[in-house]
């Protein structure tokens, strides 16, 4: 009993010295803010409070980029007026893996931007409001919101890009990166007009980089923001994990009627430790759901596959296929696709394909 006893104790000890280390490492995360009053397009302090729920992330302010860049995780870019010097060093910096949070200041180059694979446009218009992603974030205020530019992020680049594996794809439509919209502008009927908070998710390499996984980049097209707690802390949440949906898709396109269609759902876990995460699928037709299927996994460090077996009778119709991530009921991931079941009466309905 005694010897039980003792043991027990260091049990303790290395089960705290485990989560310390895991908190250790979050610590470790670091943020080289390039802030400059003048030019920045948010206030110091609206910065300082999304950090706030990056818990054990610090950061360090600077008024201009230097070579120790390189030793950092994040740049947080809200300065404008860059030099050329200072944008050939973020680029290098965000080419060899580094992670963004792009405040888009009062002064900039787009041609710089365009180099990230990241252009602005104007919103066109004033009857329009602010909507959040619905599926990501619920009952937050918009009031904080003001712009009247939106971000467009490519998902191809320039330069050398790997041959696609399927399909007859031109570069600049490969999948690259993949990228959620966060918040848009909307015109008083419910169309989308524009998108103005962006996460940019790097689940692929674009600049061969030997290996590293990219971190993500989160865009704001706002300016003198004043955005909720509960929109930073959900955010946080989601850019915490470390977890993504790679890829989500069907074997093929398209489909005969009475073929088995399956479906192929990729998660990669970028972080350090391994996670407990609900995968989840639906299939919707005319927005009805058709089919749900839900697995529950365990995944360590890197790439996990997994395979969905959906029903072979589905009739002549174009399917919607939305793909959810999730970790205690929150919300990580969601990834869209889409197929077709051929047939004729697919064709006399005539079907409304939208860009």
């Amino acid at each position: 009993m005694k010897k039980i006893l003792l043991i027990f104790p260091l049990l303790l000890t290395i089960n705290w010295g485990f989560r310390f280390n895991l908190f250790a490492e979050k610590k470790d995360v670091k943020f080289y803010s390039l802030f400059d009053e003048d030019t920045s397009s948010v206030s110091k302090g609206e910065i300082i409070k999304m950090l706030g729920f990056f818990k054990y992330f610090r950061a360090d302010w600077k008024s201009e980029v230097s070579e120790e860049l390189s030793d950092y995780d994040y740049i947080i870019l809200s300065k404008g007026g860059l030099s050329e010097e200072e944008e050939s060093l973020i680029f290098d910096f965000l080419k060899n893996g580094g992670g963004l949070i792009l405040f888009l200041p009062k002064s900039y180059n787009e041609e710089f931007l365009k180099r990230l694979g990241v252009r602005t446009y104007d919103i066109r218009g004033e009857d329009f409001k602010f909507e959040f992603n619905p599926e990501l974030f619920k009952n937050i205020d918009t009031s904080g919101l003001n712009s009247n530019k939106g971000i467009l992020v490519k998902t191809g680049f320039g330069g050398k890009i790997k041959q696609p594996d399927r399909g007859n794809v031109f570069p600049e439509r490969i999948p690259v990166r993949k990228s959620n919209i966060l918040c848009c502008a909307i015109d008083k009927n419910g169309n989308f007009i524009g998108a103005s908070i962006v996460l940019v998710k790097h689940w692929f390499n674009p600049w061969n980089i030997k290996g590293k996984t990219p971190r993500d980049w989160l865009l704001f097209s706002s300016a003198n923001l004043n955005l909720s707690d509960s929109f930073y802390s959900s955010v946080a949440k989601i850019f915490k994990k470390g977890l993504l949906i790679k890829d989500a898709r069907t074997e093929y396109a398209s489909y005969e009627e009475g073929e088995a269609v399956n479906i192929d759902f990729e998660v990669l876990n970028s972080g350090a430790s391994s996670a407990k995460v609900l995968a989840e699928v639906e299939i919707y037709k005319d927005d009805q759901r058709i089919y749900l299927g839900r697995r529950k996994i365990n995944i360590g460090q890197g790439l996990k596959r997994l395979k969905f077996n959906v029903t072979s009778d589905l009739k002549p119709a174009l399917y919607k296929l939305n793909c959810y991530l999730k970790i205690d009921n929150q919300l990580i991931d969601l990834y869209e696709n889409a197929f077709i079941v051929k047939g004729d009466a697919l064709f006399k309905d005539a079907l409304d394909l939208k860009i």
